[in-house]
């Protein structure tokens, strides 16, 4: 996997970049189709709006116009917890844009494990939605 310096705003694009590639290559051309995480958790850092309360990522996708979204689910116990599909994550910190990339598996061969998920359903359901 090519070294990226993460101390640019160049390296964010091309980070967010390499991520877009990773997605298209594991759903075969389909940038917006979900990709499935297990273990990407997310602080309250990441999302300024949110104080207190951490996620885990269970989704990665673009939308149309190319933007990076995700599906996150809040690490809570608490009754209301929720999920946010389809947030934007692309101005999220460098060290979470790792960890997404991490996930994707960098050049390796794609994970059958993503995309096997049973969470995948409400994604699809959102995807339908918001489609028309």
């Amino acid at each position: 996997m090519k070294v990226i310096n993460i101390s640019t705003i160049e390296a964010r694009r091309e980070l967010l970049a390499v991520i877009k590639r990773r997605i298209k290559v594991i759903n075969n051309g389909d940038v917006g189709e979900p990709v499935y995480l297990k273990n990407v958790r997310i602080s309250s850092k990441a999302m300024p709006w949110v104080e207190g309360v951490s996620f885990t990522l269970t989704a990665v996708f673009c939308d149309e116009k190319g933007i990076l979204r995700g599906d996150l689910a809040e690490n809570s116990k608490a009754i209301g917890s929720g999920i946010m599909f389809g947030q934007n994550i692309e101005n999220m910190g460098i060290d979470h844009l790792t960890k997404i990339l991490a996930e994707l598996g960098g050049d390796e061969e794609p994970k059958d494990i993503l995309k096997n998920r049973p969470d995948r359903f409400f994604s699809g359901i959102l995807k339908k939605i918001s489609n028309g």
